[in-house]
């Protein structure tokens, strides 16, 4: 158990009734923003193969595979071609660099 001064405890839950959000959720989204680029990126690369990229995605605390299917980069965990694994491919030098030798072009989200 966490033990916060009063008054900060008072801003919280004032914030909470503004927004509808629950205390433990403005609490963690506070802890989450202050560690994040303390713990560095969420993804890293963990292997390229022939018809797949390997990522180890430490917010899921698993590895993701990323297929090269039909012309096209697809995400088994996201079940999409567009995502944040296929983005974080292209930030890959060396793999994205084989991306484009192969025809692919980046996609952005939103975008088809």
């Amino acid at each position: 158990m966490i033990t916060l001064p009063k008054r900060i405890l008072k801003k919280v839950d004032q914030e909470a009734r503004g927004s509808g959000q629950a205390r433990s959720d403005i609490l963690e989204r506070v802890v989450y923003e202050y560690y994040k680029d303390k713990l560095g990126p969420a993804l890293s690369h963990v292997n390229v193969f022939e018809d797949h990229v390997t990522l180890q995605d430490e917010e899921l605390d698993r590895s993701v595979d990323v297929q090269i299917r039909n012309g096209h980069l697809y995400c088994w965990e996201d079940k999409t071609e567009v995502c944040e694994h296929t983005q974080f491919l292209w930030e890959l030098p060396k793999v994205a660099e084989e991306l484009r030798k192969h025809g692919f072009k980046e996609r952005v989200e939103g975008k088809r």
